[in-house]
């Protein structure tokens, strides 16, 4: 069962980029994959609807990193009080 939930909140993350109808909000950006894959880590264990933007570009392209404004941590517009509550609280 405990697996079965880490699938389903990954899901969230992956599946929010495709969901046409929702305004999404950069919360946070981040110069490096793994802070933003914590960050992301935190805000799914929460059930936040979230993914990573331009994630592929910084990571194959570091270079590209600064120009396109990092790595972007997009949240639901109705989730970003709460996000941000997470990402501000201790652990971050």
């Amino acid at each position: 069962m405990k697996n079965m939930q880490k699938i389903t909140k990954m899901n969230l993350a992956v599946n929010a980029k495709t969901v046409i109808d929702m305004s999404l909000v950069a919360v946070s950006t981040y110069d490096d994959y793994i802070s933003a894959h914590i960050a992301l880590g935190r805000l799914t264990e929460e059930y936040i609807v979230c993914y990573l933007q331009d994630e592929h570009s910084a990571t194959v392209g570091p270079f590209l990193s600064n120009s396109i404004g990092g790595i972007k941590l997009m949240v639901a517009e109705e989730q970003v009080e709460r996000a941000l509550e997470i990402l501000n609280s201790n652990g971050s």
